[in-house]
Formats: structure tokens, C-alpha cells, sequence
């Protein structure tokens, strides 16, 4: 009877109480493995730092990485798994400019919130490469100046 007790309170936490989780794809292996740890790194410490505090928006957040071994043409088919099999509800955008093409289409079409990490200085490139205006996709990027 106590068993069946917990498990009916356990079904019934208020959504507040799940993780919230938030998906990334990087290359953890393969020939960009190096240019992207300090990323993965970053990650890991921000989600330290945010449980630390109290979590995002109340919740605990679960980081779940997947590696896409240097290549972008894993891209779509890892943020897919992350939506369905890891049931991520943010993403965080890839290490690449082509990785992060497809990292958008996906948060488009899935209705997720997408950061996109833009880092390509070539302005046509980066147009061509990332939809603009899209509710789900937001870039950011590095300007280089002049000293």
C-alpha cells in the first residue's frame, strides 16, 4: 500500500518539480573535439552554477550533451533525439556554422526555443546559413575589433 502510495505522489509532482532539461549537440570526438571543450566546459559550469542558485525558472537543470563526432551531418538527427528521447524543452546551438543551420530547422519545425551560437564574421554566409526572424532562433556572435 505504501508502495502504491509514493508512486501515485510521484505521478502527481506539479511540473515544477521535473528537471528542465536543455539539449546540446557538440563535437565530444573527431577533429573540432578540442576547438569545442571549452564550450562543453562552459556548459557544464553554467548548469553547476544555475542548480547552485536555485535552478532556471524554479527547476533543476539536466544538461544532456550528445556528440556528433565533428560532423554536422549529424546535427538534425541528434537535436531530434534530444526533443524525443531526452525530452529537452530548450537547445543550445551546435559548435559550427553548418551544424547550427540544421540546429534551427529543427527548433523551427519542433517548436522549441533554439540559441544558436553564430560565430561565422562573413555576413552573407550567415545569412544564407540561418533563417531570420524565426520565434525559435536566436544568434549570437562575436565581433572581432580592432586594437
Amino acid at each position: 500500500m505504501r508502495a502504491l502510495l509514493l508512486l501515485l505522489a510521484l505521478a502527481s509532482a506539479p511540473a515544477w518539480a521535473q528537471p528542465l532539461v536543455l539539449g546540446a549537440v557538440l563535437p565530444q570526438s573527431g577533429q573540432l573535439a578540442d576547438l569545442a571543450a571549452d564550450m562543453q566546459r562552459a556548459l557544464v559550469m553554467w548548469q553547476e552554477s544555475a542548480n547552485a542558485a536555485g535552478g532556471l525558472l524554479g527547476r533543476r537543470v539536466e544538461l544532456k550533451l550528445l556528440d556528433d563526432r565533428s560532423e554536422a551531418s549529424a546535427s538534425t538527427r541528434l537535436y531530434e533525439q534530444l526533443i524525443d528521447a531526452e525530452r529537452a524543452e530548450l537547445l543550445i546551438g551546435p559548435f559550427g556554422s553548418a551544424a547550427s543551420a540544421s540546429a534551427a530547422g529543427v527548433a523551427e519545425r519542433r517548436r522549441r526555443v533554439g540559441h544558436v551560437v553564430d560565430i561565422q564574421r562573413r555576413p552573407a554566409v550567415r545569412a544564407a546559413a540561418l533563417p531570420s526572424g524565426s520565434p525559435a532562433v536566436h544568434r549570437t556572435g562575436c565581433r572581432r575589433t580592432r586594437r
